[in-house]
């Protein structure tokens, strides 16, 4: 009787799956579907998203007057702080080709190196080294009728540029544009430190 039984079980799952498969063959019955969405092996994959990079914006040069560069009381106490270090008064910007802020200083190897808007501005007693040589120099003559040059140095976006010039004793050299006539008033307009007034 248990044998009997067993075959018919057997003889209706074999008889069922058949049927089955018959039925979804022919399209009686509507496909399964991912329940979690599509399939992910018939979907293309989205395209990567590319996060931009936060990048200084680059300064227009103005027609009109250049603006007074902005220095907080705290910037100016960090620029004297700086200048304890260095063992000699540093000489900063007070105007540039577009609204720019005093944003941070820091020394290394007797360079004071400070951050002044999208500008990034160099300053030491002796000619300052570089880590790598420009590839083109151009000698320039600035609207105050001071001389300089101007750097292209190559690297990665292709490459950036730097006017290296002399005010007095100390040696200055500017980046974050790529025209002279925009780096013109920063360069034309440095002051001793103990000039500046806070804004």
């Amino acid at each position: 009787m248990s044998e009997r039984l067993e075959r018919v079980i057997g003889l209706g799952l074999i008889v069922g799956a058949g049927l089955a498969l018959a039925v979804i063959g022919l399209g009686w019955l509507p496909p399964v579907s991912n329940p979690f969405g599509q399939d992910p092996h018939t979907v293309a994959a989205p395209a990567p998203v590319r996060v931009p990079r936060r990048r200084a914006p680059t300064p227009r040069h103005s027609q009109g007057p250049p603006w007074p560069v902005a220095y907080s009381a705290n910037g100016l106490g960090e620029l004297r702080a700086c200048a304890r270090r260095l063992g000699w008064k540093p000489w900063m910007p007070t105007q540039s080709a577009a609204p720019a802020t005093f944003e941070e200083a820091y020394t290394t190897s007797g360079v004071l190196c400070a951050v002044v808007g999208p500008y990034f501005v160099e300053e030491a007693l002796r000619p300052i080294p570089s880590r790598e040589g420009p590839t083109a120099v151009t000698r320039v003559t600035l609207s105050n009728g001071q001389s300089g040059t101007w750097w292209w140095v190559p690297g990665e976006g292709g490459g950036y540029y730097r006017l290296n010039l002399q005010v007095g004793s100390r040696y200055i050299r500017l980046a974050g544009a790529n025209k002279v006539s925009t780096l013109d008033p920063l360069a034309t307009s440095f002051a001793p430190i103990s000039t500046i007034r806070p804004a």
